[in-house]
């Protein structure tokens, strides 16, 4: 039975005059103080979220580990057109992983803000 009902229910007594005003009070306060539930997120919605954060955490992980391997490979490099390639392709891979990151995060982010808890 529902909140709205069982208040219903009391205010019905009441009308009856089977219960006082002041029980009525009462249980109705005990009734919407004990309804005061805990939010949280369905079991899809806490899987979308570890989802998010576990992408985001290898994304990152993924972008750190290529851009410090590119410099080291850079530094190594004793022909400076080989560095400067070696640069360029750092970037194109850096940017490539970035775009793969951001579509990655919006089509995960977007499930994840709808099975977030209301307030």
């Amino acid at each position: 039975m529902s909140e709205a009902d069982e208040i219903k229910k009391l205010k019905k007594l009441f009308d009856e005059d089977a219960i006082t005003e002041e029980e009525y009070n009462s249980q109705k306060d005990k009734l919407l103080n004990s309804k005061i539930e805990k939010n949280e997120r369905s079991f899809i919605g806490k899987v979308f979220k570890y989802l998010f954060y576990a992408y985001n955490g290898i994304m990152a992980f993924w972008l750190i580990s290529g851009l410090f391997s590119a410099g080291s490979d850079i530094v190594n490099e004793t022909n400076e057109f080989a560095a400067a390639g070696g640069a360029i392709g750092a970037g194109i891979g850096a940017f490539l992983i970035i775009s793969i990151w951001i579509g990655g995060a919006v089509l995960l982010g977007i499930p994840t803000y709808l099975t977030r808890v209301k307030k």
